[in-house]
């Protein structure tokens, strides 16, 4: 009988979202990071794994927004595919990003706000997972030189 109870209150709890809901080993699902930018401005990003998306806004010194980049997560928590607005909350870009069997980044894919390809960025990695080259097309397929690279890092591996 107490062992009935003492289950039909832990299902309550559970369910009611009252505190001791969670597993002591749950991870938050909600993680929130500023980063204060030479520039001068502030990047304050929110990441919510259970909903699958990354907030980061970034504001002036006076607070103004300048840009607000949202990206959807896979399982991993790894950013997937993104949308670049500006300050005043108009799509500038949008990217795409696919992940290899070892958790790097393999590939980029830029769109402009029509969402037409401008660049596709390839990361090809060795057998230790090493980078090794980085090739990048236009919106035609047409291999180009790279002045402006990929502000992400294809070098940082995903824990499983």
């Amino acid at each position: 009988m107490k062992r009935s109870i003492a289950a039909v209150l832990a299902l309550a709890t559970a369910l009611c979202g009252l505190p001791g809901a969670q597993a002591q080993d749950a991870q938050p699902s909600i993680k929130v990071t500023t980063r204060l930018n030479a520039n001068g401005t502030r990047t304050d990003t929110q990441k919510n794994l259970e909903e699958r998306i990354s907030d980061a806004r970034t504001t002036d010194k006076n607070g103004k927004l300048i840009s607000h980049v949202v990206f959807r997560l896979d399982e991993m928590g790894r950013e997937t595919e993104g949308t670049v607005y500006n300050g005043k909350d108009q799509v500038v870009s949008m990217t795409s990003l696919r992940y290899d069997s070892m958790g790097q980044v393999s590939e980029q894919v830029d769109k402009n706000a029509a969402g037409v390809v401008t660049r596709r960025t390839v990361f090809l990695h060795d057998a230790q997972g090493h980078l090794t080259r980085i090739e990048a097309y236009d919106g035609q397929g047409k291999k180009i030189q790279l002045d402006n690279p990929p502000v992400i890092n294809p070098r940082v591996k995903t824990k499983k």
